[in-house]
């Protein structure tokens, strides 16, 4: 019998995908107040241009939205980049690659956004695994002014889950958003190699949502209430899920952890995989040459900068790299043909429209520590 609940749960499972379960995905929101940048006084050890970088740095996108970064201000112009043990997601990534990845994307924001306000980024030392939450020593300098300005593109990048189309990435718009890097390649999803990659993608979901750990490790940061939504800032909510009307409503106020634990959750959850892989232009694969922090930062930088010459280009990055984070990353690199560690799974496409994010992301103040 479908009861009322039942019939919110199976509509919540269709709604929730690509949000908490896919990788690095950035969450779109209505409460533009928990996202704009504030020209608020910052703290004594920060001047307004480095107050103001850091809150677009901030703007990265990060696995299950936990933006794992922080900022321990040693001396003026001298930063410690780390992350927060708090934020890990050892269900899913227990070694640390994606929660790099995403520092990575921090600092390429950061780089950015200062470059555009003449401040001058340098990494000074990357430290290795052994150093504990240590990532990077950091250095700033004032610069000269120039006419660069990335300020708009980082505000105003995003994930695109829904509306892509079934159009495959122009070989001209591939270079302009890759800069034709050899780490990235495209693969059109009606070709044999894309065949590939949905098959592996939902095989790969269908592990992660059996695994009862990795699905405890997404309802944990979940944050269904409006409540909740403004003490974390942080993590998804039912807006980041596309909920809207009664169905907002609905979860809101009656879901809770058991709801994402429910077999009609995780049953819903895979059949909108298969509708999404089902869905896009093609596939981007991101390689580096290993696994040591720097090249993971490096490539994390990297896609940075590739999201965000997307927006001009009207093109989707929707990351789906479940296959890296359960057993069928065995198989794809030898189906697909690639000797280097694959780091990034994306679903793309073009888009009637590159829609406005207002994205919720905690505060400065929340993630900088003194030394």
């Amino acid at each position: 019998m479908l009861t009322r609940r039942n019939f919110f749960k199976k509509i919540l499972g269709l709604t929730i995908l690509g949000s908490g379960i896919s990788s690095l995905s950035k969450c779109s929101q209505n409460h533009s107040n928990l996202r704009e940048i504030r020209m608020a006084k910052p703290p004594d050890n920060l001047n307004k241009k480095e107050y103001l970088t850091l809150q677009y740095a901030a703007m990265a996108p990060s696995g299950h939205n936990t933006q794992p970064w922080q900022i321990e201000i040693r001396e003026p112009g001298k930063w410690l980049l780390l992350f927060d043990k708090s934020r890990q997601l050892p269900a899913i990534d227990p070694n640390n690659r994606e929660l790099m990845l995403s520092l990575g994307a921090f600092l390429g924001n950061l780089k950015l956004a200062a470059k555009s306000i003449n401040i001058d980024v340098s990494i000074a030392k990357i430290f290795s695994k052994s150093s504990g939450n240590k990532v990077a020593k950091l250095e700033l300098k004032q610069n000269k002014p120039n006419e660069t300005d990335h300020l708009t593109e980082i505000k105003s990048r995003r994930t695109h889950k829904n509306g892509i189309l079934n159009k495959d990435i122009k070989p001209e718009d591939f270079r302009y958003i890759t800069n034709n890097s050899e780490d990235i390649n495209y693969i059109s999803n009606n070709s044999k190699e894309g065949r590939i990659l949905q098959e592996l993608t939902i095989e790969a979901n269908r592990l992660q949502v059996n695994r009862d750990e990795a699905q405890l490790e997404l309802s944990n940061w979940i944050r269904w209430s409006q409540k909740k939504i403004r003490k974390f800032r942080d993590g998804l909510n039912p807006n980041s899920m596309g909920m809207k009307g009664i169905i907002k409503w609905y979860a809101s106020h009656f879901f809770s952890k058991k709801t994402v634990m429910s077999k009609s959750f995780r049953k819903s959850t895979l059949k909108m995989v298969r509708k999404q892989v089902e869905n896009c232009g093609g596939w981007l694969i991101i390689t580096s040459p290993n696994y040591k922090p720097e090249s993971l930062l490096n490539t994390g930088i990297e896609f940075e900068k590739m999201c965000l010459k997307t927006i001009k280009k009207k093109i989707a990055i929707h990351p789906m790299s479940q296959i890296l984070e359960e057993k069928t990353k065995e198989k794809v690199n030898s189906l697909l043909n690639i000797d280097q560690p694959i780091q990034f799974i994306i679903r793309t496409g073009y888009l009637n429209k590159y829609k406005k994010p207002v994205s919720i992301r905690r505060p400065v103040e929340w993630f900088i520590i003194n030394s």
